[in-house]
């Protein structure tokens, strides 16, 4: 029966319970990840014992058992049962990171392309170019409407059958915007502004006995 903090109940008692281990049982002991995963008691007169259901790491496959920590000696269930002069033993899973192709694309073709887990820093990629233009960042999107970022895309991404990803340049067109007035004020303005920015708000000139009304083209 679960204990409760009732403060109406009396001291209680427990009482552990322990099973006889026999004389010719083994007991092989799962680790993962550096902690005790399972622990499993064998026997005498058992072929096979059931297996034990795969440990999980998140960004990581399970690869399979080993004798030892280094991971240099696979664990052979069939083959250590047969043994004779069994005794117990340790084993340690080896987990191997999930990778997946990121393709950076550029104008219709393939800029960079490098395999990242998730141990992987962010790579580094040269800033692509396009006459004219100003590059001003990568997209999960051909359209350029979604920003890629790095590290909040892959935090959870890196799964079984996780799937490669491409991402997109996105650039914005260049101009020059020059102000002019008239002969009587010879000072002029210019501005260089991309698609992706506001334009900023130009000097206003000032012309004696006039009142400014506006840029026209």
């Amino acid at each position: 029966e679960a204990y409760s903090a009732d403060p109406d109940k009396t001291d209680v008692k427990v009482y552990a319970h322990f099973e006889r281990i026999a004389e010719d049982a083994v007991q092989i002991s799962y680790f993962a990840d550096g902690q005790s995963w399972r622990a499993q008691t064998i026997q005498g007169g058992v072929a096979t014992p059931e297996t034990i259901p795969a440990p999980t790491k998140e960004g990581y496959i399970f690869e399979r058992w080993y004798e030892d920590e280094t991971f240099e000696t696979p664990f052979d269930l069939e083959a250590f049962m047969a043994e004779q002069d069994k005794s117990s033993i340790a084993v340690y899973a080896r987990f191997d990171a999930i990778c997946v192709k990121l393709t950076y694309m550029s104008q219709g073709a393939e800029h960079d392309a490098v395999e990242v887990t998730i141990e992987s820093a962010e790579p580094t990629v040269a800033v692509p170019t396009k006459s004219g233009y100003e590059f001003i960042g990568w997209f999960e999107d051909e359209a350029c409407e979604t920003p890629f970022d790095y590290q909040e895309f892959f935090a959870s991404y890196f799964t079984a059958g996780a799937s490669d990803v491409t991402v997109y340049a996105g650039f914005a067109r260049i101009a020059t915007i020059t102000y002019l007035a008239d002969d009587a004020i010879p000072e002029s303005q210019e501005q260089t502004v991309t698609s992706s920015t506001s334009v900023p708000a130009a000097k206003i000139p000032k012309k004696p006995g006039y009142d400014f009304v506006g840029w026209y083209r």
